[in-house]
Formats: structure tokens, C-alpha cells, sequence
């Protein structure tokens, strides 16, 4: 669950350190990645999203989802700074499912895993990720969410909500069927 708008205005967004004028993009409702100029008309864009409510596809989808809003703006998802987040006493299994599933999705995407960080962490009862994402674009070619006008015409490749309707499906499949949801729905990609 996000915070609420006021919450993170007060005690988030307005917190940033010192301004850099480098940044062209940064933190600001509505924008998830972050947009620095680098220079020799080249931007770094750069997005973190953890991944806390998925568990059989955890590293897939801690891979997929920053790319996607780094991809967004127009930039080539290339690198990733994962921090895996493992229950205590979780098994070789586990991280070892988990760290091959960002392995293949990274290898999809043509990129690389350029470092982290992963531990066992007191009180929690799954796994989680957070991955960080970065990719270079050209920065008269990147996209902004700011620059939206009504008329715009918006371009959707799948189905709004995919992502999450897609965690619960593979995460809570026993429950579905039990509810009565059918197979030609629970059909595993």
C-alpha cells in the first residue's frame, strides 16, 4: 500500500539532500524513474521498485517490473542492483530459485546484474526484493509522464492491472480453483 499524498509530500519529497542540477527528473509524484544528465546529450535513468507481495516468480518479476519504467522513458533497461530480502532459516531453494529467475530475466532483456546485496532479515515471512534499475537514453528522446495532455493517445500492450492480478493468480492458484476460478484462466505462461 502507497502512502498517502500528504505523508509523502511532508515527509518524503520535500527530504532530498541537496538539489543537483544534474537531475533533470527527479523525485515527484507521478514520475517513477529518475532522469540525471550525463552529458554530451546521453541521461541516466534510474528506477527502484521492491517486490513484497509475489512469491513463485519473485525474481522474475523484481526484474521485469523496474525495467518496465525505465523502458518507459525511453531508455534500455541494462543494469540491475538487486537486495534480496530472506526470511530467517529460508533454504538454499529459495535463494537459489530466486536469483535464477533474475538471472533468465536479465538474460531476456540483455542486461546485467552489477551488484547488491542479500540477507537473511529478522520478522519477515517471505521473501521480498527491491531492485534498482538503470539504463542511458538520449535525452531528447526521453518520455515524461508530465508532458501528458488530454487527447494524448495512450498505447496499452496488454491489460491494465497484469501485473498484479498476475502475482495472485500463480501465488494463490490452490485458492482459485477451490473458488471455483477455471483452468482456461490459471493456464501457467
Amino acid at each position: 500500500m502507497k502512502l498517502r499524498s500528504e505523508a509523502l509530500n511532508k515527509y518524503v519529497l520535500s527530504r532530498i539532500g541537496v538539489k543537483d542540477p544534474a537531475v533533470i527528473v527527479g523525485p515527484t509524484v507521478g514520475e517513477d524513474s529518475a532522469v540525471i544528465d550525463l552529458g554530451n546529450g546521453n541521461v541516466l535513468v534510474v528506477h527502484s521498485d521492491p517486490i513484497t507481495g509475489a512469491v513463485e516468480h519473485l525474481g522474475w518479476l523484481a526484474i521485469h517490473v523496474p525495467s518496465n519504467d525505465v523502458a518507459v522513458t525511453d531508455a534500455k533497461p541494462r543494469w540491475f542492483l538487486p537486495v534480496i530480502y530472506l526470511p530467517e532459516g529460508a533454504s538454499d531453494e529459495v535463494i537459489d530459485r530466486i536469483t535464477r529467475q533474475m538471472d533468465s530475466a536479465a538474460k531476456e532483456l540483455g542486461a546485467m546484474i552489477i551488484g547488491g546485496h542479500t540477507e537473511y532479515t529478522p520478522g519477515i515471512e517471505r521473501p521480498m526484493v527491491a531492485v534498482t534499475a538503470l539504463g542511458i537514453a538520449r535525452k531528447e528522446s526521453i518520455v515524461r509522464t508530465e508532458g501528458a495532455i488530454s487527447g494524448d493517445l495512450i498505447l496499452m500492450t496488454k491489460t491494465a492491472g497484469i501485473e498484479g492480478t498476475s502475482i495472485l493468480a500463480s501465488d494463490f492458484e490452490d485458492e482459485l480453483r477451490a473458488k471455483g476460478v477455471g483452468e482456461d484462466i490459471l493456464i501457467k505462461g
